[in-house]
């Protein structure tokens, strides 16, 4: 990354099914670690609209964005796949349909797995995920 260029926009998705679980993802771009579906907010494109999106990009989900919950930076994390600066927004998100499942693209994420977010903390997550499903987690009062 070039010193001159500016820090990049994402959206995390924690995206929740009817019976609560959180959907995480491997992705190799961390390292192969768990985290949840995200990406890049496009130009003119609001940060529900982006995890919306990316929601289905990346794992072919229908989802309801309700709000942003949190947000930080990842100021050229070892654990992303190249140098880089992300300003990112945790976006609390509903799956539409009650049974739908997650189809990944082999690309952005590899494989993923419904896991209550108390037992997602038990995994080998991406630091910056960890502490938002900690911040969901006080958010829904657990």
């Amino acid at each position: 990354m070039r010193m001159s260029e500016a820090p990049r926009a994402v959206v995390g998705a924690f995206i929740l099914n009817a019976k609560g679980e959180l959907l995480l993802g491997k992705s190799p771009k961390w390292g192969a670690r768990w985290c949840v579906p995200g990406g890049g907010i496009n130009r003119g494109e609001t940060m529900l609209a982006a995890a919306e999106r990316e929601a289905k990009e990346e794992v072919g989900l229908d989802v309801r964005a309700e709000k942003v919950f949190g947000c930080g930076e990842a100021v050229f994390s070892k654990e992303f796949h190249k140098p880089a600066h992300i300003v990112y927004f945790d976006v609390l998100c509903r799956v539409k349909a009650k049974n739908a499942l997650p189809v990944v693209d082999g690309k952005e994420i590899t494989e993923t797995r419904w896991v209550l977010p108390t037992k997602a903390l038990r995994m080998n997550l991406v630091s910056f995920d960890r502490k938002s499903i900690k911040a969901l987690l006080r958010l829904r009062g657990r």
